[in-house]
């Protein structure tokens, strides 16, 4: 359709041209109707993934698009020679990147009402996570194409090209910058460079984690080692910090986005470049708006220079990093909605972990199973207990599991992000606050033990040990977890305390267990975070623990024998 709306605006173009723009944008239409109206999720792998002549209709929409683009290569390959009008810029380049921009920008916007306002409680960035992630994906992306475009305005027109071009010049080649790309790149990388600054001012408050390690019993160290301690459970609080950080970026991003998209809309109208829209509107701290916009495109070269380090950096290291834990987060949801994402868990490792519980332990009432799963594995263990439950083919197959998770992220991260999925109702844990990055500890007010939030549903008999909740309703499943203060992406599972007092009735965290932070098995001993579990004592305690579990329905007929609390 670029291509056409380019040809079309070239004096002279028969009506032929013109029938192959309009066949483009009913083609692009219709397919964006199909995508918003077809199912493209279903909730059983045997399912269809919808009405039979949904496919018919992928294949015709996808022989128009090619048979339009075909015709229209002849028509230039073999056609009369089109002249233009006035200068040799690439016409069509500047309105679909801008439209295309623009309508992702109002579908991310669109992400802030998407959840209810009565299920905002509790959850990331008060119920707007879709708004934050589409945010996120369309700043990077604009970026990313800037970062590109100015690169090659480089190599392609010298040195003083992005400048140049920047100001409105066309190259004897007809090279133009889009002015969205201009705008949009330099003012998101203005952004972050803002956002840098910005979180800095979490630094001010020095960390102090001690009267939570004093609550949850930590094991005293010497001193040489409690230095190293300090400095790692320090760092720890601060990667703790990434849902009000991200809200932060997210929101400047969108800020940036938005007074980008407007700036270049106004200049649609305007015959100028586009700095001649505010370049004598102004200055900004004594610096004329025209010279700032003159040196954007090497900001915006810069700034995705050092992104390109970064991320080759952090890709090259061998320790876990953002960049892993973001591919781990997007390889858990289905994928059907684009064929090109990374495998899914969901679809993948899920059934293959309930199949094969279900296949060790059916028939043989002798057999035990603990399932151990470490960080982004809680969320596929617990996925899979659920799909057991519903799928087992020999009833009592739940009742001999248990479930092991460390260093996981099910209440503090994926229960505030997801909970539909894993939060307070389904997996029967205590609501979690979020972080406060100006306190010097930021999940304090989590840890509080006079706090009476709506919490539904409450463990029988006041005592937090098993996985239940709407996943695994009755008797459920075993469960201890383990997790330390210098685990950077380790928490609590089911509640901010050990133990704790909710509506006159005292409740015993009964599934988390505070992990040693020092590894003893080699010499000398390290501080561990959020590797290393298997290495300490607490992991083969919890283990054997599990192991000795009796029966589920021996163990409730037991506690239902116990007076109930007062």
């Amino acid at each position: 359709m670029q291509v056409s709306l380019h040809v079309v605006g070239l004096a002279g173009a028969p009506v032929l041209h013109g029938a192959v723009l309009a066949v483009s944008g009913a083609v692009l239409a219709a397919s964006a109707i199909a995508v918003a109206g077809l199912p493209t999720m279903t909730t059983t792998p045997a399912a269809p993934e919808g009405p039979p002549w949904s496919g018919v209709l992928a294949w015709w929409l996808l022989g128009a698009a090619a048979s339009a683009f075909a015709l229209l290569l002849v028509l230039l390959l073999a056609g009369p020679q089109l002249e233009p009008a006035r200068g040799d810029a690439l016409r069509g380049g500047e309105l679909p990147p801008l439209l295309i921009i623009t309508v992702a920008a109002i579908i991310a916007v669109s992400g802030v009402v998407w959840r209810p306002r009565g299920a905002r409680s509790g959850t990331a960035w008060l119920g707007c996570a879709p708004a934050v992630f589409m945010t996120f994906s369309l700043g990077l992306g604009v970026l990313t194409s800037s970062v590109m475009i100015a690169l090659a305005a480089a190599l392609l027109t010298g040195w003083r090209g992005p400048e140049a071009l920047a100001l409105g010049a066309v190259s004897q080649d007809g090279l133009q910058i889009p002015d969205v790309f201009l705008a949009g790149g330099g003012l998101t990388a203005t952004a972050l460079a803002m956002s840098l600054l910005a979180l800095a001012s979490f630094l001010l408050p020095r960390k102090l984690l001690a009267d939570r390690a004093k609550q949850w019993q930590a094991e005293e160290v010497d001193e040489l080692l409690l230095r190293r301690l300090d400095r790692r459970r320090r760092r720890a609080a601060l990667i703790h910090l990434v849902e009000p950080a991200s809200a932060m970026v997210a929101g400047l991003i969108a800020l940036a986005l938005g007074l980008a998209l407007g700036w270049v809309w106004v200049g649609m109208g305007s015959p100028q470049p586009l700095t001649a829209v505010v370049g004598g509107s102004g200055s900004i701290a004594g610096i004329p708006i025209v010279d700032i916009l003159t040196v954007t495109p090497w900001v915006v070269t810069v700034v995705g220079a050092v992104l390109t380090v970064v991320v080759a950096l952090a890709v090259l290291r061998r320790e876990p990093n953002l960049f892993a834990i973001v591919w781990d987060v997007t390889c858990f949801l289905p994928r059907t909605a684009q064929p090109f994402g990374p495998p899914c868990y969901a679809e993948r490792a899920v059934p293959d972990i309930a199949a094969r519980l279900d296949d060790w332990l059916s028939g043989r009432p002798e057999r035990r199973a603990v399932l151990a799963a470490h960080s982004m594995g809680g969320m596929i263990a617990v996925a899979a207990l659920g799909l057991l439950s519903a799928t087992a083919s020999d009833p009592t197959v739940l009742r001999r599991v248990s479930l092991l998770t460390f260093g996981v992220q099910l209440r503090t991260y994926f229960g505030r992000m997801m909970p539909e999925l894993v939060g307070p109702a389904v997996l029967g844990t205590y609501p979690a606050r979020s972080p406060r990055p100006w306190k010097p500890d930021p999940w304090s007010s989590d840890a509080l033990d006079d706090d009476d939030r709506p919490w539904s549903p409450a463990p029988d008999g006041g005592t937090m040990a098993r996985l239940r909740g709407a996943l695994l309703p009755g008797d459920g499943v075993a469960w201890l977890n383990l997790w330390r203060l210098s685990d950077y992406l380790g928490f609590p599972a089911v509640a901010g305390r050990s133990s704790f007092r909710r509506g006159g009735i005292s409740y015993q965290n009964g599934v988390d267990r505070y992990a040693q932070e020092i590894d003893r098995t080699i010499e000398p001993a390290i501080v561990v975070a959020h590797n290393d579990y298997i290495r300490v004592p607490a992991y083969q305690d919890a283990l054997l623990d599990l192991l000795r579990e009796p029966d589920v329905g021996q163990r409730e007929q037991e506690r239902r024998r116990e007076p109930a609390p007062h």
